[in-house]
């Protein structure tokens, strides 16, 4: 009855009814049928606002991940730029020790090929002064048969053989340990040939018999190419000659080599 009445009376006026009980009643109604109002306003308003927070929320998380992901490219783009620093030393390092190198066994192989050169001048050298003093001697041995014959006789002249000069057991400037000879005596064998063989364990003409053709040659091409060139297959005939002490049988045949080869 009392809402009718308040719902029923026209806006302009006052109370509906003049009794002082109705009256605050009608105004307490009014009053809860207001807060109801601005409740439910207030919620639809709040509720919005959550909504909005939530959003704003989740848009500052997305820029923060963006910023976290942003700090992470800057972190490993320079640990990137300090990696290919790294690398550019390295690389720089390389090819300063790459140049080293290769200049280096540019000069080993300019020495070993000037080295060869002068071993082979040093042999042909050697030959040629063996050959000056078989000359000379044979030079010396035939004088004395020149004095005697008598130029004033037309007599058709004999040839006659020239004696051979008999050699001796050359001796060895250095001193030698017992069991060890002296191999440069060999023809074709040299001062570094003879270290050689020596560091592998021939150091006697019977240990060059022994050892045979196979194992001098294996010794010289281990050396490498500078002294692959020489031939060895008159080393073992001509040491056993000298182990025997065959001088004179040795002497006839380094006559007939030329760098320790037939000529």
């Amino acid at each position: 009855m009392i809402f009718v009445q308040i719902f029923s009376q026209s806006v302009t006026q006052g109370p509906a009814s003049p009794d002082p009980i109705y009256y605050l009643l009608e105004i307490v109604i009014m009053l809860v049928l207001a807060f109801l109002l601005g409740l439910w306003i207030g919620r639809i308003l709040a509720r919005r606002y959550k909504n909005e927070v939530e959003n704003l929320k989740a848009e500052v998380n997305i820029l923060k991940a963006e910023a976290l992901g942003v700090e992470d490219k800057s972190l490993e783009i320079k640990t990137l730029n300090e990696k290919i620093t790294l690398l550019e030393q390295k690389n720089n390092q390389l090819r300063t020790a790459q140049r080293e190198s290769s200049q280096v066994s540019q000069n080993t192989t300019a020495l070993e090929t000037k080295i060869q050169s002068q071993e082979l001048l040093i042999s042909r050298l050697q030959k040629e002064i063996e050959e000056l003093k078989e000359d000379r001697a044979n030079f010396v041995a035939a004088a004395p048969i020149a004095k005697v014959v008598e130029p004033k006789k037309e007599e058709p002249k004999q040839e006659t053989p020239q004696p051979i000069k008999k050699a001796k057991p050359p001796k060895s400037k250095r001193i030698l340990a017992p069991g060890e000879d002296d191999l440069t005596k060999i023809e074709g064998i040299g001062p570094k040939i003879e270290q050689l063989l020596n560091a592998d364990g021939i150091r006697s003409y019977r240990d060059m018999v022994d050892g045979g053709v196979d194992k001098i040659q294996a010794v010289l091409d281990k050396a490498g190419p500078l002294y692959k060139v020489h031939n060895p297959m008159t080393w073992t005939n001509q040491a056993e000659l000298a182990a025997e002490g065959k001088w004179d049988e040795l002497y006839q045949m380094q006559s007939q080599l030329k760098g320790g080869k037939k000529r």
